[in-house]
């Protein structure tokens, strides 16, 4: 960096020597192609170092150099000091107030914005290269407005815009310091030579756009017209700038703001934005027409410019004017309108959390709402199959007979048997094999009573005389022990077992002895032998 006497030409070394790059004092530091210098308000100055994609400051009073911000590596990243990265900065301005450094970044077709007290970095304007990397032109919003290889920036007295010299798009644009919406100032982007109003005017690869120091008008360096150019400000100031689609407010109450989300503005100047009308209600930020305004999530169209609200068992995640989604099978949204899938709850019928897996409510089980509720468990004595969605599905289980739902079933009595769940009564044993336990589920349940024996194809008899059963099932009678007799078929006690005739019962030893001679006994029973 070189400083030369305005008075008599002579002229010194600020700071630098040979190509590269170290911070220091004097000649020992040094710099790669530094290519912009701009004054900061304590009168150190500000060098966009371009091919090491640095910005640098260099302190009037002794030239001590040190590095504002930039890792040195080329790259559009944003970030603290240490982790910034630039592309070819090639020129830089100072805000009014010292607070910023505006750089012009040819290599990354954008402006940035650094903090002059920490150097914290961020884009101002500029989607960046681009697919092809060669920059593009797009007015618009800071994130979707597009420069190629800007070459050199200047800030309104009132802070307020940035001038651009948009150099391969032939364009002067303007770009506001509040949010970075950019528009062209002059140009119609047609490389040429015309002097004509700022809408009208043709340049040619300009390279330099000063705002001259009564604030009147902008001198462009138009290197391509070998010409200096004069872009008059209209009224003498910058006041006559428009708010422009999509923007309301005015430079007199502080710039130009973005239509909120919901709101449009089709018109140039102060005015206020309108709110989208009907059924369409959703619109992007800085929306421009009333066409902007569309189906917002949980609305589809209705095929005539308007929205309508997605039905129950449906959503939509999305704006615009697509058809809301089913619910994926078994699930079904509570209500209408519904703007993501975890509105989807499962089905009746099912069970489930909230936008997850549904699976059918078990066997014994019903759902009869759409929610997160667990299955409830049928009634005791009633069943259902999977999947049912009220409790009239619950019906009577096998071995329990009534009408089910909401009414108790009643379980088969003994000696009866239900073997199909539903409504209706219990069925009786067959008489041949008439005993079964309370709740029986199948004819098979059905079995010989006590004092009955299997008979085979003839069903269950009567055990026979001689005989006793006390328990139920198809085995065979048992026989009375030693000499003692029944005294009828069916006997289901041991205690049925008594003496037969000729017999009586020994009181000594509990056994049926012989009639002494001179008596009898012409009963079956314990009776005493007859003289």
């Amino acid at each position: 960096l070189r400083k030369i006497s305005t008075a008599d030409g002579a002229t010194t070394t600020l700071a630098g020597s040979t190509s590269g790059y170290s911070d220091n004092i004097g000649t020992s530091a040094q710099f790669f192609k530094p290519s912009d210098v701009a004054f900061l308000p304590n009168g150190d100055v500000v060098v966009a170092d371009q091919s090491n994609h640095r910005l640098r400051v260099v302190a009037w009073a002794d030239g001590t150099v040190r590095t504002l911000a930039g890792t040195g590596i080329a790259g559009f990243l944003n970030g603290d000091k240490t982790t910034a990265k630039f592309n070819r900065p090639g020129d830089v301005t100072v805000t009014p107030d010292g607070s910023y450094v505006i750089v012009a970044e040819s290599g990354n077709h954008a402006l940035r914005k650094v903090r002059v007290e920490d150097g914290m970095t961020s884009t101002l304007a500029g989607a960046g290269a681009g697919p092809f990397g060669q920059g593009g032109f797009q007015d618009g919003l800071a994130g979707v407005a597009m420069f190629r290889s800007p070459s050199d920036v200047s800030v309104t007295a009132s802070g307020l815009f940035v001038v651009v010299a948009d150099r391969l798009n032939d364009r002067i644009r303007l770009v506001a310091m509040e949010d970075g919406f950019t528009t062209t100032f002059a140009g119609t982007g047609q490389r040429g030579y015309l002097d004509a109003d700022a809408d009208a005017a043709q340049l040619d690869t300009p390279n330099g756009a000063v705002i001259m120091p009564n604030g009147q008008a902008v001198m462009i360096v138009d290197t391509g017209s070998q010409a200096l150019r004069i872009l008059y400000l209209r009224d003498d100031s910058l006041a006559q700038c428009r708010c422009n689609l999509g923007h309301n407010g005015s430079l007199a109450s502080g710039g130009c703001v973005p239509c909120a989300a919901g709101s449009y503005k089709d018109t140039t100047g102060p005015g206020t934005c309108f709110q989208c009308a009907g059924t369409a209600l959703y619109s992007a930020t800085g929306s421009v027409s009333a066409g902007n305004c569309t189906c917002e999530p949980g609305f589809e169209g209705d095929g005539s410019g308007g929205c309508r609200a997605c039905l129950e068992g449906s959503f939509k995640t999305s704006v615009g004017p697509s058809t809301c989604l089913p619910c994926p099978y078994p699930h079904a949204s509570s209500r209408n309108a519904s703007i993501t899938a975890t509105d989807c709850l499962c089905n009746a019928g099912y069970e489930g959390e909230a936008g997850g897996e549904c699976t059918p409510c078990a066997a014994g089980t019903y759902k009869g709402e759409v929610g997160t509720e667990a299955c409830v468990a049928c009634l005791n004595g009633s069943t259902s199959i999977n999947g049912r969605d009220s409790v009239e599905s619950c019906v009577c289980d096998v071995g329990y007979s009534g009408a089910g739902g909401l009414q108790q079933c009643e379980v088969c009595e003994a000696g009866t048997y239900k073997d199909v769940p539903g409504s209706g009564s219990c069925l009786a044993c067959p008489v041949a094999a008439g005993f079964s336990a309370a709740g029986s589920r199948s004819i098979a349940n059905c079995t010989c009573d006590i004092g009955y024996t299997s008979g085979g194809v003839f069903g269950c008899l009567k055990c026979a005389l001689g005989t006793w059963k006390n328990f139920t099932g198809v085995d065979p009678c048992l026989p009375c022990p030693g000499a003692t007799q029944t005294q009828a078929e069916g006997s289901s006690d041991i205690a049925n077992c008594t003496c037969p005739m000729g017999y009586t019962r020994s009181e000594v030893t509990g056994v049926c002895e012989m009639c002494r001679a001179g008596t009898y006994k012409e009963v079956i029973g314990d009776e005493a032998c007859a003289a």
